[in-house]
């Protein structure tokens, strides 16, 4: 009934936010809606999300190895690499990153690198046309200090001179089921 629902939404000028792990196939039917919008004169701020999950798609990021900007190479060069064929990249947010803590693995604080790893990416998406959606947040992520360092600034700074094509990702949801 999801297909049923968006084409409701859609009939009604309502704006719809859809994010999809893994599988393209909402996301790519809410595309198809967008584009016959479009196709009619019909702007309806539909946002789209998509995001891969396997490990291997951020083990880059936590390879101490490899500087922020390195990791963003060989991490946006997979994504890319399996970005479904399905999706339109004028259309979709592609969000690389979930959840990452303000701390690694390492115990370390990580802003610096998140910052610099973010802005790194960022620059990979705009220069080939994509919208990046960066960060993702979990719940109570990050401090207010947080955004304060040097490298989230820079970050945020370059997102505010592409705001089309940069965004900040958060997940938020209740740690209370009742």
């Amino acid at each position: 009934g999801l297909s049923e629902y968006f084409h409701k939404l859609n009939d009604a000028g309502v704006p719809i936010f859809l994010k999809s792990v893994d599988d393209p196939g909402k996301v790519y039917e809410l595309q198809q809606i967008m584009k016959a919008n479009e196709a009619a004169g019909r702007e309806i701020p539909h946002t789209l999300v998509f995001r891969l999950t396997d490990s291997r798609f951020e083990a880059p990021y936590y390879d101490l190895s490899l500087s922020p900007e390195e990791a963003a190479v060989v991490s946006w060069e997979l994504h890319r690499a399996n970005w479904s064929s399905l999706l339109d990249k004028e259309y979709v947010w592609f969000e690389t990153h979930n959840e990452p803590g303000r701390y690694g693995y390492d115990g370390k604080l990580q802003i610096e690198r998140l910052g610099r790893f973010s802005l790194a990416t960022a620059k990979l998406a705009v220069a080939q046309g994509y919208r990046y959606a960066a960060l993702g947040w979990s719940t109570g992520v990050p401090e207010p200090e947080d955004w304060e360092d040097p490298a989230m600034l820079a970050f945020l700074r370059y997102a505010a001179e592409h705001p089309d094509q940069v965004a900040v990702a958060l997940h938020e949801y209740s740690l209370h089921s009742d």
